[in-house]
């Protein structure tokens, strides 16, 4: 009899260890979905919060001038005081421009400096549309200068080496306007 009620209570105990060991795995389950639910959640809340770039057309704003995004360009980054954009194909560190405005600096200092690097060529005054650009020519592209306002203040635009050699620049350019 003896034997028998120990082979009872060992069962007993088995299916106890059993019992717990499946609800602890179902709580491990439980666990590992919420911690999933949670992580997918952030995601798309982070992706939600990243603001979108815009794509041209559009006109971009900022303190001393707009700029006129032509169709199918894309902003690749955009502050207080520039943007960079690119044609949307291509690579784009050589095909992109940078377009800055200078507050607080002097156009004239910047001619000079200009002026004295090396490997590159004054081109003078070249327009694009109503704007006249200071224009400088070096081996990583074209560089243009222009007054913003009666401060000295200037806006400048780096055409990027493959972007140079391309005609789609001479539209951005031409897409600056002064405020």
């Amino acid at each position: 009899m003896k034997k028998v009620l120990f082979s009872f209570a060992v069962v007993a105990a088995c299916l106890f260890v059993t019992a717990c060991g499946s609800k602890k795995a179902q709580q491990e389950n439980s666990e590992n979905e919420a911690v999933e639910q949670v992580a997918e959640e952030a995601s798309n809340e982070a992706e939600a919060q990243e603001p979108k770039l815009p794509v041209g057309p559009c006109t971009i704003e900022m303190d001393l001038m707009s700029v006129d995004i032509p169709e199918g360009w894309e902003v690749l980054n955009q502050d207080r005081h520039e943007v960079k954009i690119y044609p949307g194909t291509g690579d784009q560190f050589t095909e992109s421009i940078l377009i800055q405005e200078q507050p607080y600096r002097a156009l004239a200092d910047a001619v000079k400096t200009m002026k004295g690097l090396e490997q590159t060529k004054d081109l003078g005054t070249l327009p694009f549309g109503d704007n006249k650009f200071l224009a400088y020519e070096m081996p990583g592209g074209l560089t243009v200068l222009m007054r913003a306002n009666d401060k000295d203040e200037y806006v400048q635009a780096e055409v990027r080496s493959e972007a140079y050699k391309k005609d789609g620049y001479k539209q951005v350019l031409a897409g600056i306007k002064l405020k």
